[in-house]
């Protein structure tokens, strides 16, 4: 797939096309095919296979639009929803016009799925296309929470100052997912009524009159604004803040995270890259503990301490230590057991390793393992996701 990608001609493009259709072939492969279609006229310069800097020359999209174009009907109505949202998703990136009447029905369609209905609004978005206004004035009213959001997020960004006074209103009787994407697209709105309505939710957070679930998003767009009056409101928030509450601002991640974004973050986020060290679900590595069951074990307050003050609480059985042994040899790792006789340390080089307690001359408490700065590798809003992902785990098991 990597390799018909780069080489970029009409043929690659075409083979492509031919992986998206194969059902042989497993779905997560013919995603990825569909996704790097869609990625054709602006491909990355990283190579999707080593990760390294590799740009490829500048090209048309035309290739993939026209492998594509023939197939659309069938990938857009396959029945296998992963393949529809990634053929809906790269028609988006393409801008393909000729698309548009059949995005705009799957919007209006409440039989098809959730995403593929998210996913092909946000397609007539970035083809710009002429359904898009009367799309979005229909799911207005729709039940889903979720197509709701994302057509709150994209009024504000094509018609912003029209978009603040709904935008409000959304804000007084929106579901918290609702008012959190609200909030979001306020704070890029330009202009006094944005400001207003940003001002009078500060004022409310301040009082306690606003729900906790919406905190983070109400001080991430005070943040946002130069207006003096909701600076003077945000500083005498943070001065009020420090004398009552030990976590400080901290404690606004620990509310409000929708747990699916975590779980994305979770498996995939490439910088933090949690599965590297913790296992769930049976995938991922043995370095710290299981993620399985967390939410009934632990407290959220004690989830964020774990990431952000990683070395003020380690898990019992993932403490790290160093011991020098008579013989002059050092074993760093992760304390895995330990008895009278024996120290069973899981070393990153060797793995498992057995020193006898006689043996050891002397013995260092290690830090965490966690990598440092994970709050600079995450913004407030992913960690506030993961935190609810890791505590929507509450299948019971020992650890």
């Amino acid at each position: 797939i990597n390799a018909h990608f780069r080489l970029g001609s009409d043929q690659n493009a075409k083979s492509l096309t031919a992986v998206a259709l194969n059902e042989a072939i497993p779905i997560s492969i013919r995603a990825e095919g569909l996704q790097l279609l869609g990625e054709w006229g602006d491909p990355s310069v990283r190579d999707k296979v080593t990760g390294l800097y590799r740009p490829v020359a500048s090209r048309s999209k035309d290739a993939s639009v026209n492998a594509l174009k023939p197939h659309i009907g069938t990938l857009l109505n396959h029945s296998e929803t992963r393949i529809a949202e990634s053929t809906a998703s790269a028609l988006g990136r393409l801008q393909y016009q000729d698309s548009a009447a059949q995005l705009a029905a799957i919007v209006g369609d409440l039989s098809r799925s959730e995403g593929l209905r998210v996913e092909a609004l946000r397609a007539l978005a970035l083809i710009e296309a002429p359904q898009l206004a009367e799309a979005i004035a229909a799911i207005q009213h729709d039940f889903n929470v979720r197509l709701r959001r994302e057509a709150t997020r994209i009024q504000a960004s094509t018609d912003p100052l029209a978009a603040a006074p709904q935008l409000n209103a959304v804000l007084e009787n929106g579901t918290i997912a609702e008012q959190q994407t609200a909030l979001s697209s306020l704070a890029s709105i330009p202009g006094s009524v944005a400001d207003e309505i940003i001002l009078n939710w500060m004022k409310k957070w301040s009082n306690g009159e606003a729900p906790v679930e919406i905190g983070l998003d109400i001080v991430d767009a005070a943040e946002a604004r130069q207006d003096a009056r909701i600076v003077e409101s945000l500083q005498k928030w943070r001065e009020a803040l420090v004398e009552t509450d030990p976590l400080g601002e901290q404690k606004l991640l620990l509310n409000g995270g929708d747990p699916e974004l975590g779980r994305s973050i979770f498996q995939t986020h490439p910088a933090a890259a949690c599965t590297r060290c913790h296992q769930l679900d049976g995938v991922g590595g043995d370095v710290g503990p299981r993620m399985d069951g967390l939410g009934s074990q632990q407290t959220s307050e004690y989830l964020l301490e774990s990431i952000i003050a990683l070395n003020a609480s380690i898990a019992e059985g993932f403490e790290s230590i160093l011991v020098e042994t008579k013989e002059g040899d050092y074993y760093a790792g992760v304390l895995k057991s330990e008895n009278d006789q024996d120290i069973v340390i899981n070393s990153p080089e060797e793995g498992l390793i057995t020193v006898k307690v006689a043996d050891v001359i002397s013995r260092e408490k290690g830090l965490s393992g966690m990598p440092e700065g994970m709050e600079q590798l995450l913004s407030k809003q992913d960690l506030r996701n993961l935190i609810a992902f890791l505590m929507a785990q509450k299948e019971d098991v020992t650890y």
